[in-house]
């Protein structure tokens, strides 16, 4: 059985999930919130993952449309949380992220309606031709020396070359937003103002909060202020930070959890009936244990068989592999990690719909190898030390995603 096919069971079992196939997917979402939001499209409702059903098709059209982004809230978490909690009793369906289940390519979907096979930005560490590197993406820097890719002639809208299709008062020069509303765009200070940041909100500046009590207040106070209708985002990275740190059960994670949980809450009540607030995550979380955990060092066996650097994430390395040796590379994999990770080339990974139905444009073609390493659970494979990062001092983080598990690619729909 090949790799290809192994992987196709795996999807039949259950074991893994396909982005495109038994849920509605974020894509869906993101294009039903454009629409809600007064945002023109200019693609046709129709895919071959559709499922014939609008995930927002019950929501009138509110006078104020908040839309709350928790990082790292699969829906794992959701269903461990206890009964009096907020979140799990407003739930009204479930979803399915992307691939790889990463937030950049996650919230670049959100931003655009686009699968990744389109809008390319295709990882964590994505390689970019332009400058013969990899980029870590949502960050618009080389990797690792954090040059910005400003400064190596790299311009937003290569990096990002499908346009957000978020609300922006830019887009109709009024300062009201697309479909009139007046636009607010809240992320945590550390982010804000950043090229992605920007990017992603189409142009507008984000604002930064220091706490999420901070940002609940911001909230209530523009909704408060406002005569006309507007358009309210939040993005909440603090579970999943948490959980990188010390793993999805920890007691700090839980905390961040029941904090996002109040926060939320809090913002409900506040909220006046002409109001709705949407609330979904970018992909969800698996804890990877120490014997689960793998490194590439630059002088690896795997990799003096490939032609350039990886790239890609955690639980998905993107290689470039000469045709002699990529039965080498095979066969070393399988030997080195048995059934942790397989190998399919691009091609496979296409004809799969991995991405996302279609071919690959002619961006996502260019910023991936010939072959991809996709874990089949909780084993990562951790290249960064290839790549040039000096690894001294930092601690492990305990848990991960961008793999195609249900704990990291089902994400929560909930609609107050």
């Amino acid at each position: 059985m090949s790799d290809a096919e192994t992987l196709d069971s795996l999807f039949q079992s259950g074991r893994l999930l396909h982005p495109g196939k038994g849920s509605t997917s974020i894509v869906d979402f993101a294009r039903d919130l454009h629409r809600l939001a007064g945002c023109e499209r200019n693609d046709p409702v129709e895919s071959r993952h559709d499922h014939g059903t609008t995930v927002l098709k019950d929501l009138a059209n509110p006078k104020h449309l908040l839309f709350l982004l928790v990082d790292g809230l699969g829906m794992n978490f959701v269903e461990s949380m206890g009964r009096d909690a907020f979140i799990p009793r407003h739930v009204v369906g479930e979803m399915r992220t992307v691939f790889p289940s990463t937030t950049p390519t996650a919230l670049t979907s959100l931003a655009t309606g686009k699968w990744p096979a389109e809008h390319a930005v295709m990882g964590w560490h994505t390689m970019l031709p332009e400058i013969n590197a990899v980029s870590t993406i949502i960050r618009y820097q080389r990797y690792p020396d954090e040059v910005p890719l400003s400064r190596l002639g790299v311009k937003p809208k290569q990096a990002y070359p499908v346009p957000s299709l978020m609300p922006s008062g830019r887009s109709n020069g009024r300062g009201g937003g697309k479909g009139g509303r007046r636009t607010l765009y809240l992320v945590p200070e550390d982010i804000a103002g950043s090229v992605y940041s920007q990017y992603w909100s189409a142009g507008e500046v984000s604002r930064g909060y220091k706490s999420l009590d901070g940002a609940v207040n911001l909230v209530i106070r523009n909704i408060a202020s406002a005569s006309g209708p507007t358009f309210t985002y939040l993005y909440m990275p603090q579970v999943d930070r948490a959980a990188h740190d010390n793993g999805t059960r920890h007691e700090e994670t839980l905390s961040a959890l029941d904090q996002v949980d109040k926060a939320v809450e809090r913002l409900a009540s506040s909220l006046p009936r002409d109001a709705r607030l949407i609330i979904t995550a970018d992909h969800g979380h698996l804890d990877a244990g120490p014997d689960e955990q793998h490194k590439l060092e630059p002088n690896d066996a795997l990799l003096s068989l490939c032609l350039g650097p990886p790239s890609g994430d955690i639980r998905l390395m993107y290689v470039n592999v000469r045709d002699e040796n990529i039965q080498k590379f095979r066969e070393l994999v399988s030997t080195r990690y048995d059934e942790d990770f397989l190998v399919l080339t691009t091609d496979e990974a296409v004809e799969m719909d991995l991405f996302g139905p279609g071919a690959l444009s002619p961006e996502a073609r260019s910023r991936v190898g010939n072959l991809m390493v996709i874990s089949t659970g909780r084993a990562v494979l951790d290249y960064r030390t290839a790549l040039g990062l000096k690894a001294e001092g930092k601690a492990t983080k305990r848990s991960h995603h961008s793999g195609l598990t249900p704990e990291e690619m089902r994400v929560p729909l909930l609609i107050i």
